[in-house]
């Protein structure tokens, strides 16, 4: 079964969208640095992002950053953990890389489907489906794939029906 405990089974984009995880993680990431208090990053958070409008949906983009391994939040408290330290210092995309494919479940199996060949969402959707992932939608195809678009991983080709290739090495 591709589910694994130790794995994030779901993820969620950041705020800002497509194209800006790795700016609203790095500005996540300074508001832990500032403070352990769960309560006043999830208020940073609402004040700080406009199309956030509350602490759950706050606390939904802190679970993301705790998915990837960044903090650890534990009830009334968040702290950075190593890798969180480290990326927040270097800025290093890779280690959200290797956080995405040690830590989100259908990541690795993704890069391995792109590997093969280029493919449209509705393909890679329909070859996840077939390994085994249930998920109904093509939502969490789409938010792994601009994940990975984030860390240049994969890289996007068209607009209305965009296919998605391994970024090579230049």
């Amino acid at each position: 079964m591709p589910d694994t405990p130790k794995q994030a089974r779901s993820l969620w984009p950041l705020p800002g969208g497509a194209g800006q995880y790795l700016a609203s993680l790095d500005t996540i990431l300074h508001m832990v640095d500032e403070t352990t208090d769960t309560g006043a990053v999830l208020d940073q958070i609402v004040a700080t992002f406009e199309r956030v409008r509350s602490r759950k949906a706050g606390r939904s983009y802190l679970h993301v950053v705790a998915d990837l391994g960044l903090v650890n939040l534990d009830g009334p408290a968040v702290r950075l953990t190593a890798s969180g330290r480290r990326y927040l210092k270097t800025g290093d995309v890779a280690l959200v890389r290797k956080a995405l494919l040690e830590r989100v479940d259908g990541i690795a199996e993704l890069l391995l489907l792109l590997g093969q060949r280029p493919m449209r969402i509705g393909l890679l959707h329909e070859r996840m489906q077939t390994s085994g992932y249930r998920w109904s939608t093509m939502s969490q195809v789409r938010y792994r794939l601009r994940w990975l678009e984030e860390v240049g991983a994969v890289t996007r080709h068209g607009t209305a029906r965009p296919e998605y290739r391994m970024r090579t090495a230049n």
